[in-house]
């Protein structure tokens, strides 16, 4: 992926190595005192599963009205479009958008809970 980030933004990329806390959505939002989410957007490259799994609570509850996520189709990722759509229809959201991206091939999803 590398590579194709260099050729595409055409510049040296540096990386550094942070530690950071990780914590779920529902412990989060349980900490913060958040009751409910109106839009949730999803960057996590590839790690989509992880955040819906930890935000299981929440989800169950209808307490997220909106789940707009990316899925992409190339050979760098997996594409869990499958497990996602089914994971988010458990707990009674339905795939309402499907937005293309160009370039690239991936595409933003987004969920709506049903009423």
């Amino acid at each position: 992926m590398t590579k194709l980030k260099k050729l595409i933004l055409g510049h040296r990329f540096n990386y550094v190595v942070r530690q950071v806390k990780i914590e779920t959505l529902d412990s989060f939002c349980q900490a913060n005192n958040i009751d409910t989410i109106k839009i949730l957007k999803i960057d996590v490259e590839g790690h989509e599963i992880d955040v819906l799994e930890g935000a299981k609570n929440l989800l169950s509850g209808g307490r997220i009205e909106l789940v707009q996520l990316e899925s992409h189709r190339d050979k760098q990722r997996q594409d869990f479009r499958c497990q996602i759509r089914s994971l988010l229809a458990e707990y009674g959201y339905d795939l309402k958008e499907v937005i293309r991206h160009f370039p690239g091939n991936f595409d933003e999803l987004i969920f709506l809970k049903a009423r």
